[in-house]
């Protein structure tokens, strides 16, 4: 994508703090295509900044987030999983519960290894910038995207 694309974000900051994770149905009413997103089957490992979009309850028992990476828009999916069993999705690393409410329009940095049977695995999750004050993160994303 150029530069000047006009990278938006999907929500406003106030319907974005109150965003809690969907059910797939709930995120189409909402104008949410979570068909547009990838799952990263054929990825190898590797590390994206990207925003996240939202959240659908996957059928698997996870929590499917939806992110669009920064530099080429690309829109994809990993899961979050409860690997505690305390209701806290997170990646691998067990440090960001993304269950939580108002992750949307925040900035992650994410990183996708492969399994032992090389299907992709969340490992870890960091925020780069939180979602408010959302022209921080909308400075933030030119910045990233060279603009």
């Amino acid at each position: 994508m150029a530069p000047d694309d006009g990278f938006r974000l999907l929500t406003s900051a106030t319907v974005a703090a109150q965003l809690a994770p969907l059910q797939k149905a709930q995120a189409t009413q909402l104008g949410f295509t979570p068909d547009e997103y990838a799952y990263l089957k054929d990825e190898p490992a590797a590390s994206f900044v990207a925003v996240l979009d939202f959240r659908v309850w996957a059928k698997n028992g996870g929590l499917n987030c939806c992110f669009r990476e920064i530099r080429t828009g690309r829109k994809f999916f990993v899961t979050a999983f409860d690997n505690q069993h305390g209701n806290v999705f997170t990646p691998r690393d067990g440090k960001l519960d993304f269950s939580t409410s108002g992750l949307e329009n925040g900035i992650y940095h994410l990183r996708v290894d492969r399994s032992t049977t090389n299907k992709p695995v969340w490992s870890s999750a960091h925020l780069v910038l939180p979602p408010k004050p959302q022209e921080a993160v909308l400075a933030k994303i030119r910045e990233l995207r060279g603009q």
